[in-house]
């Protein structure tokens, strides 16, 4: 629970902070890693995972800092341009659609709402003539 407190807090001072404190999140290349946020936590793990298995009996028991460096590596020169590819080919073209049918539904929900305002004035309309007649 107390982890939980804790992100809130910041996530609390991200959002009604000062700006200095915000300004490290509103810079484009940081922006641009939360654009493809989901496609990297996808496939981080995986790409990882492979790429440790391929790359672990090559280098020498005993050197981290080249495995964990090489790490790096992967993640700048295959991971992130992985997940930029899957982010364009993939999640965005699918955003895009759930964008139109959201809208599409939207614009039938409005038509569907105005013809029953039609048809509840113009009966409205009709009794009021009725009862005004001689």
């Amino acid at each position: 629970a107390g982890f939980a407190l804790g992100f809130g807090l910041c996530v609390l001072a991200l959002l009604f902070g000062p700006a200095s404190l915000k300004f490290p999140f509103e810079l484009g290349p940081l922006r641009w890693i939360g654009l493809l946020s989901y496609s990297l936590y996808i496939w981080h793990l995986p790409i990882l995972l492979v790429f440790v298995k391929h790359i672990r009996p090559l280098v020498s028991p005993g050197n981290h800092l080249l495995l964990y460096a090489l790490c790096w590596a992967c993640v700048l020169l295959v991971i992130i341009p992985f997940s930029f590819l899957f982010f364009k080919l993939i999640e965005q073209p699918w955003i895009k659609l759930g964008d139109r049918l959201r809208d599409r539904k939207k614009q039938e929900i409005l038509k569907a709402t105005m013809q029953k305002e039609l048809v509840r004035d113009s009966e409205a309309s009709r009794r009021e003539l009725v009862n005004s007649a001689p």
